[in-house]
């Protein structure tokens, strides 16, 4: 008869995300939204996506990202110090 594999139970913790925590997440989706709906809606509209507006989506999509990232960052630490 095998031997039975012991496994270990799954523990989830649920812990309530901060408001810092939450606008991170949301500017980071948003981001991806705007870089991949953006573009789309502009060629469907007007049947061109010109280079410079292109760059600007990329960069507000750009900024967006680097600023929910940082964001967490920040909340990463102030949880380390406690």
């Amino acid at each position: 008869m095998p031997e039975e594999e012991q496994t270990e139970p799954i523990v989830v913790r649920l812990e309530r995300k901060t408001s810092t925590e939450m606008i991170g997440e949301f500017l980071r989706e948003i981001s991806a939204l705007i870089l991949v709906f953006a573009p789309l809606d502009r060629y469907i509209a007007e049947g061109e996506v010109s280079p410079e507006w292109l760059t600007g989506t990329l960069l507000v999509s750009f900024l967006l990202f680097m600023i929910g990232i940082a964001m967490e960052g920040v909340v990463d630490r102030t949880e380390r110090r406690r």
